[in-house]
């Protein structure tokens, strides 16, 4: 009896499919013919993950700053009023794992979404919890508890609740993590430098004992720092931030 699963190629991955056989060429062409690529994104914000990934993949792009103090002159650009945002000769992109899945498709042979079908997927499951249910929720209620009552006085409430939830998620993430090597696989993703940008947050913003809490997350810093791309995004992130104190 024959199967109706076919395959689909995404980036370098193949993932099974019952709607027929989509081509790679096919699904990149669009971002291959990219010639004019901006990223905007905050210094100390997750745009510090594409600005990473780009550099790993030796791709061309003109990064500009925008301060956390005002997002609002993104609206042109992303009405959400986050960054990072994604833009290539006027196509915007935003939500870090999808800006991932784009630059993966400029630059397959960079592996930043893995370098198997196995992979693939459980970077993907990585992207999504370090986004919905880290950066997102906690994370979001911890720093700007406003956000989520509108009862001055439930803040500090909000605050709390969400500091507790952070340190549980963190404490599941730390479990998660391999003792050395990268996060998934022989090679730096995507997901190694989201949890790159998540540590500056937590060690800048909160009193947890980031190396004694978790170590394994620690090293795994200590080894991103080594690597070129980050040390590249991190001195142009350093760079944005000085000339926005200027302006």
């Amino acid at each position: 009896m024959r199967s109706n699963n076919t395959v689909i190629l995404l980036g370098s991955h193949m993932l099974p499919t019952q709607h027929g056989t989509i081509h790679g060429d096919i699904a990149k062409k669009p971002l291959e013919m990219a010639q004019n690529i901006i990223l905007y994104t905050a210094p100390g914000s997750c745009g510090l993950v594409p600005q990473t990934l780009l550099h790993h993949c030796n791709i061309s792009f003109k990064p500009i700053g925008v301060s956390l103090q005002n997002l609002a002159e993104l609206s042109s650009k992303n009405p959400k009023g986050q960054v990072p945002v994604f833009d290539w000769n006027g196509e915007l992109i935003t939500e870090v794992p999808a800006i991932a899945h784009a630059i993966n498709h400029l630059a397959p042979e960079g592996k930043i979404l893995g370098r198997s079908p196995v992979e693939f997927v459980r970077v993907c499951e990585w992207m999504n919890f370090l986004s919905a249910s880290i950066h997102s929720q906690p994370w979001g209620a911890f720093v700007r508890p406003f956000r989520f009552t509108d009862e001055p006085e439930a803040e500090p409430g909000v605050k709390r609740k969400a500091k507790q939830r952070l340190q549980e998620r963190l404490a599941l993430m730390e479990s998660k993590l391999p003792a050395d090597g990268w996060v998934v696989g022989e090679g730096f993703t995507a997901v190694d430098a989201y949890c790159l940008a998540i540590s500056q947050w937590v060690v800048a913003r909160t009193d947890l004992d980031f190396k004694g809490d978790f170590p394994k997350w620690a090293a795994l810093v200590d080894r991103a720092h080594k690597v070129e791309a980050v040390q590249k995004a991190l001195a142009e992130e350093k760079q944005l931030a000085e000339e926005l104190n200027k302006a």
